[in-house]
């Protein structure tokens, strides 16, 4: 019974993180045009005593400034769970993003990450990069918007000498995604994000990330809400499969 509930707490909080290979920076955005300041932030704690040794926290936090005509977000987000002193769970990231706009549904942006990921092998990341996001579409039934951007990456995995996989990485990526909220009929939305990031000289080199979800509204203040998650690395480290579905 244990075994079956840090299972399903991994699980959970696997599909809560967003500190994989790719970052969904679009699940993270803020309308308002309100000036300011403003933060959004929620952390989770689990501890068991006695006949079961289980700790787990995590924290998943956005701090946004609106400047007016442009707007600046850091997303921090991580995780970190032992179980009879095994650590099985252990991630972190800190995404900073400086969106500026020039007109007509475009805007220009800005961002440096890190991060790290026990469940991938992957000690560090750091990645600096900018590019651009245009809304394409806006109608009453649907909002679409995509995003172009290149970006420089240096990854360092926790692996042996004998591994195939390069303990090192440094590479150039293009990264371009589509974000669209359509609304399906009254009370039901489906939205949707799509990344894909191909290295600059090698096309086969891709990670990608999909995020889907689809609400409906099952009364005044409740909703039911269905999520699809899809992460792939064409070349991930070694031991470590290439799809991951939440």
């Amino acid at each position: 019974m244990k075994r079956v509930f840090v299972l399903l707490v991994v699980m959970f909080f696997s599909a809560y993180s967003t500190s994989d290979a790719q970052v969904n920076t679009e699940a993270f955005r803020i309308g308002s045009d309100n000036r300011g300041f403003s933060v959004r932030s929620g952390l989770d704690f689990t501890i068991m005593v006695g006949n079961s040794d289980f700790q787990y926290l995590g924290t998943n936090t956005r701090f946004n400034y609106n400047w007016g005509d442009h707007y600046t977000f850091l997303i921090t987000n991580g995780g970190f769970g032992q179980s009879n002193g095994n650590v099985f769970f252990g991630q972190a990231l800190a995404h900073l993003r400086n969106v500026n706009s020039i007109g007509n549904g475009i805007h220009l942006e800005e961002f440096v990450q890190y991060d790290n990921d026990k469940k991938r092998l992957l000690l560090h990341r750091i990645l600096l990069g900018g590019g651009f996001r245009y809304k394409i579409l806006n109608t009453s039934k649907m909002v679409a918007r995509m995003g172009t951007s290149i970006f420089y990456e240096q990854e360092e995995y926790d692996l042996p000498k004998t591994a195939v996989h390069k303990a090192a990485i440094e590479a150039f990526r293009s990264s371009s995604y589509l974000t669209f909220l359509f609304a399906l009929k009254e009370d039901v939305s489906l939205l949707s994000t799509t990344y894909f990031q191909p290295t600059i000289n090698n096309l086969d080199d891709l990670k990608m990330l999909s995020d889907n979800a689809i609400k409906v509204g099952l009364g005044k203040n409740i909703s039911l809400t269905t999520k699809v998650d899809v992460r792939y690395d064409s070349r991930p480290a070694d031991g470590i499969k290439k799809f991951d579905l939440i």
